[in-house]
């Protein structure tokens, strides 16, 4: 089991003299070993949970313990919820009705120089694949975006 000990009071009996040189001081190693030893424990605090709060725009404080958490989503197990909506494909110069999902948050891989590399980006799907990114492997819905108030912002 593991024991704390005074780290600075250790090393005031190793090197009992201010003035000592520690770079060149020679010392005993099984010395050393026998003051490890003798040194007294120390008592450790018990490790504080510190709880964070986010301030909502309405003054209602939250702790961030309670807000939802996002969990990713295999493109395995399933994809994103879709609705037909009206979609122009400018490169076809036409108009045609497709299911398209709301944007999701989207974790995927490229190879950019022959390195693999994460990202996350904001992607949806259109006729089931992704609209803009590549090798997506995981996805979650995102939240409502927020509604402002009085348009300044």
């Amino acid at each position: 089991m593991a024991r704390y000990i005074d780290a600075d009071a250790l090393i005031k009996k190793i090197f009992p003299f201010d003035n000592v040189d520690k770079k060149s001081y020679s010392i005993n190693a099984k010395a050393v070993y026998e003051e490890i030893k003798k040194a007294p424990t120390v008592d450790v605090p018990p490790k504080v949970e510190v709880e964070r709060y986010l301030v909502k725009e309405s003054g209602d404080i939250v702790p961030i313990s309670k807000l939802p958490v996002c969990e990713w989503i295999s493109v395995k197990d399933r994809m994103p919820d879709t609705t037909m909506k009206e979609v122009n494909f400018k490169s076809q110069k036409k108009t045609v009705v497709v299911p398209v999902s709301a944007p999701v948050a989207v974790l995927g891989h490229r190879h950019i120089n022959g390195e693999v590399e994460l990202y996350v980006d904001v992607d949806k799907t259109v006729e089931g694949g992704w609209a803009w990114s590549e090798g997506v492997t995981h996805w979650f819905p995102l939240p409502d975006l927020p509604c402002l108030k009085g348009g300044d912002d």
